[in-house]
């Protein structure tokens, strides 16, 4: 999982908030391909923006944990699968 390739993968996926949640939805030839999608609940939705060339491990935790009520330790564990989920649906698409 590399941050940095999800944040350059972006660009590809078009992200549309419904409630509190973020849809992720590829670009296939400038279309969108609705057969493919990923919904990202509130975190999901606060990481996906918080994501950005040159942001590491840390300093996503960091902001979780700023953001929310949670253990820095259960912050890194969680974003560590989150990042793991994201990037096979990103990076292998």
């Amino acid at each position: 999982m590399n941050i940095n390739e999800i944040a350059a993968a972006k660009s590809n996926f078009v992200a549309r908030a419904v409630d509190e949640e973020l849809v992720l939805v590829p670009l296939r030839n400038n279309v969108a391909d609705m057969t493919e999608i990923f919904n990202l609940n509130e975190v999901g939705h606060f990481i996906w923006n918080e994501i950005q060339e040159g942001a590491t491990l840390e300093s996503l935790t960091e902001k979780i944990v700023s953001e929310y009520e949670v253990e820095t330790a259960v912050a890194q564990s969680d974003l560590e699968e989150f990042l793991k989920d994201l990037s096979n649906f990103i990076l292998n698409d």
